[in-house]
C-alpha cells in the first residue's frame, strides 16, 4: 500500500472520530437537560442541577425565596460563575447579559449592611455587585435556583 492510500484511510478515520465525538456530545447534553428546566451542573456541583432561566423579576430576593421548594437554593456567585466559565453551560444557561441575584451575600461588610449581590455577566465580562438593598427589584434583575437532583429513588 502506497503512502496516499494510508493518508487517505487516516484522514477518513479522524472525520469519523470528530463524527462521532460530536454525536456522544449531543446525546450527552439531551441526557443533561431534564424536561421540566433544570440542567445538570455534575462536573461543578456534584448531584445538583440548575435551573436553564432566571425567573421572578421585577422582585426582591426576599419574595423569590419564598418560593422555594425542599431542597432547592438560591445559586451562589461560585456556581454562577463556575457556569459561565464552561462554554457549554454558558450557552445553555445564556449567562450572557443577564442580571441574577446570588446568595448567600459572598462579601462579609456587605452582608452585614443587609446588601443583596447581584451576578452581571456580558459578553466581555462577568462581575458581583453588593451595593444594593435587598429590598430593590428590577424588571432586569432575576433568580435562578439550584437542587439536588432529583432521581427515582428520591422522588418517594
Amino acid at each position: 500500500m502506497n503512502i496516499t492510500k494510508i493518508q487517505q484511510k487516516l484522514n477518513k478515520a479522524k472525520e469519523d472520530v470528530e463524527k462521532y465525538e460530536k454525536e456522544l456530545e449531543s446525546e450527552k447534553n439531551k441526557s443533561n437537560q431534564s424536561s421540566d428546566g433544570w440542567i445538570s451542573i455534575d462536573n461543578i456541583k456534584k448531584g445538583y442541577e440548575i435551573q436553564s432561566k432566571p425567573h421572578h423579576f421585577n422582585c426582591t430576593l426576599a419574595n423569590a425565596m419564598k418560593d422555594l421548594k425542599n431542597g432547592e437554593e438560591v445559586a451562589t456567585y461560585e456556581v454562577l460563575q463556575t457556569c459561565r466559565n464552561d462554554e457549554q453551560l454558558r450557552i445553555k444557561l445564556g449567562l450572557v447579559d443577564t442580571w441574577e441575584f446570588v446568595y448567600p451575600n459572598p462579601d462579609k461588610i456587605s452582608s452585614d449592611n443587609g446588601y443583596v449581590a447581584r451576578f452581571y455577566a456580558d459578553s466581555d465580562y462577568a462581575n458581583l455587585y453588593c451595593g444594593r438593598v435587598a429590598v430593590n427589584s428590577s424588571s432586569n434583575l432575576g433568580v435562578r435556583f439550584v437542587r439536588k437532583k432529583i432521581t427515582k429513588r428520591n422522588k418517594k
